[in-house]
């Protein structure tokens, strides 16, 4: 903790002249006093990542301008980045706690024609977690599958032992507790991961996580999942295609919970042993394509889909569809309905 004694400046207390201008290397101060930096810096975490840190500082008397408080933070870097300057005693952030935090403040009060005086820093550090970080979860990752649950998997840590057993907790901003995961995903009766239902989670609130064990040896993992950015679909189904004389009509279906308007496809064609063709559609869910001449082709054809940012996230692409292999034989029947 900071003590008065130790981080002092000097500050000269403004006087009052009837006229406010000064002349060049006159004074407008007269008295001496001693300008003490924040004292009783200290600092409280909601959820997993709110940190919010909170000081008191009383000015001298002869100090009637306003003060404002500069605020700085770092992580393992040697520089400071992230530097607010305002009157309030409190300062909230996100952070991410699997690195240790430093953070500054000093007092400053502008004392006339842009001079400005300034305490001294107030440093406080928030720790990392303990145990060594090769005992964390390793290849940490969240999918939202078709906006219905997540599936968050991991790897044992690389120095953690082999019986190891992770659990996960989550919290999101919309709730006052953290909240503990209740379905495990197991293989080889071994904790990979976690699966959430839709009901236990707000998908357009960001999803801080941390995993961590029992065995104080093992190191937490902290994991800020943001709300746009995870959201993978099922592989269009129901592929299928038609024909008319000049062209294939490849048609799919997407769930219908899903807009029409939120979804890009990526189709691949491939004719007889060729390389694949791509296309890119966007809001729609056909494509035509051009039958070649002459007409005995082998055509291959693949459907994946991806949630675009037109409807506010960011998307990953889905598995591909199974693959539909077809033949100019296979419209034979319909040819004549077709072509006149």
């Amino acid at each position: 903790m900071c003590g008065l004694l130790s981080f002092v400046l000097l500050l000269m207390c403004l006087s009052c002249p009837g006229d406010s201008s000064v002349t060049s290397g006159a004074s407008p101060y007269k008295t001496a006093v001693l300008l003490p930096c924040p004292d009783h810096l200290n600092f409280t975490l909601r959820g997993l990542c709110v940190v919010t840190w909170t000081w008191i500082w009383k000015p001298p008397d002869c100090v009637k301008n306003l003060v404002r408080y500069e605020s700085q933070q770092k992580y393992g870097s040697p520089n400071w980045e992230e530097t607010k300057i305002n009157p309030h005693l409190n300062r909230t952030e996100v952070v991410n706690l699997n690195e240790g935090i430093s953070f500054r403040v000093r007092a400053k009060v502008n004392s006339g024609d842009n001079n400005c005086a300034e305490s001294s820093w107030c440093q406080i550090y928030i720790r990392p977690p303990p145990g060594n970080p090769e005992t964390a979860v390793r290849n940490f990752g969240c999918i939202l599958y078709n906006f219905e649950y997540i599936n968050c998997t991991w790897d044992i840590g690389n120095k953690a032992p082999a019986n190891t057993t992770y659990w996960l907790q989550y919290w999101q901003s919309d709730v006052e507790g953290v909240q503990n995961c209740k379905t495990y995903i197991m293989k080889e009766n071994k904790v990979v991961g976690c699966q959430l239902q839709k009901d236990e989670f707000n998908r357009e609130l960001d999803f801080n996580i941390c995993v961590g064990s029992e065995s104080p040896d093992i190191k937490s993992y902290y994991y800020t999942l943001h709300s746009q950015g995870f959201v993978k679909l099922s592989p269009p189904s129901n592929v299928s295609v038609s024909r008319n004389k000049q062209n294939f009509t490849i048609k799919w279906k997407i769930p219908s919970t899903l807009k029409e308007q939120c979804v890009d496809y990526n189709v691949k064609i491939k004719v007889d042993n060729n390389d694949w063709e791509e296309i890119n559609i966007a809001e729609r869910t056909e494509v035509t394509y051009p039958v070649r001449s002459p007409e005995s082709h082998q055509y291959t054809i693949k459907v994946r889909a991806i949630y675009t940012d037109r409807c506010g996230m960011n998307g990953k692409w889905s598995e591909w569809s199974s693959e539909s292999t077809f033949g100019e034989e296979s419209f034979n029947w319909r040819i004549p309905f077709f072509i006149i």
